[in-house]
């Protein structure tokens, strides 16, 4: 969709979509537990409904307000399936893996990380934190979304950025200098996620994005879910708690490799 009504402008597209994304993640976890569960009654099921409202509305103003362009009759089919030979398609997936991995470690192991250091008091700020610490990162991408768009430069950073946020958080004598690493680590990791979520259409023809984004995103949630097993699987191995993160800095190694071999030189900015 993007590339097919923001052709002109397809970063700051990505960009506008990818706030609500991230809002959607962000908002529900910073506010469920102080706001929407009194508000219901305390049951998980009421505050999903809250929480599926806008889905709802999302998807009835897509049914009511979106215009539907008819294909000609003599038009060829389009093929749906992934290009799997493709190295495109698997290194937009790398990115994807390695920015859900990022996203979906952290959010496992935080709590229990600071329950086991026994820094329990730390859990909701942190983890606030982590997730609303993703606006900014999108707000930024809105206003220099053509400069940063396809930049190799902007991609390379992240990885050693979230090294830095992620020692930050483990080893910080300081209260505040956990949730500040916290914070970084939700920033940085949202800045590779609109990043490789602007790239599909600015790399192919708008008849091949669907192709592209529908590999992206089946190695991205697909090989995701890996992080917090192998995580779980290496602290039970070592009862270090700070050794589940090596998956988090696994996922900025693979986020770092996969952004050094893409070919976007034939990218356009929007």
């Amino acid at each position: 969709l993007v590339g097919e009504w923001f052709a002109a402008m397809p970063g700051f597209a990505t960009a506008i979509y990818a706030n609500g994304l991230l809002l959607g993640e962000g908002l529900p976890a910073a506010l469920t537990i102080p706001f929407i569960l009194p508000l219901v009654g305390g049951g998980w099921g009421a505050s999903l409904a809250v929480w599926a409202a806008p889905a709802a509305l999302t998807a009835l103003l897509l049914a009511l307000a979106t215009p539907h362009e008819k294909r000609p009759a003599a038009a060829p089919p389009l093929d749906w399936w992934p290009d799997w030979k493709s190295p495109l398609t698997w290194q937009l997936g790398l990115m994807s893996v390695g920015s859900g991995g990022l996203y979906y470690s952290l959010n496992t192991f935080i709590p229990d990380y600071l329950h086991a250091i026994g820094r329990q008091g730390l859990v909701a700020a942190c983890l606030a934190a982590l997730n609303l610490g993703q606006l900014p990162a999108s707000a930024i991408t809105l206003v220099a979304a053509r400069h940063l768009t396809a930049n190799r430069a902007a991609l390379l950073l992240m990885p050693p950025a979230i090294l830095l946020s992620l020692a930050a958080f483990l080893f910080g004598p300081a209260a505040w200098l956990a949730i500040a690493g916290a914070g970084a680590l939700g920033f940085f990791g949202a800045f590779v996620l609109i990043l490789t979520l602007a790239l599909p259409p600015l790399l192919v023809p708008a008849e091949e994005v669907h192709h592209l984004s529908a590999g992206m995103f089946t190695l991205g949630y697909t090989l995701t879910f890996l992080f917090p097993l192998v995580g779980g699987a290496v602290w039970d191995a070592t009862h270090i708690p700070a050794s589940a993160f090596v998956v988090s800095a696994g996922a900025a190694a693979i986020i770092f490799v996969a952004a050094l071999t893409l070919r976007l030189d034939r990218a356009h900015s929007g």
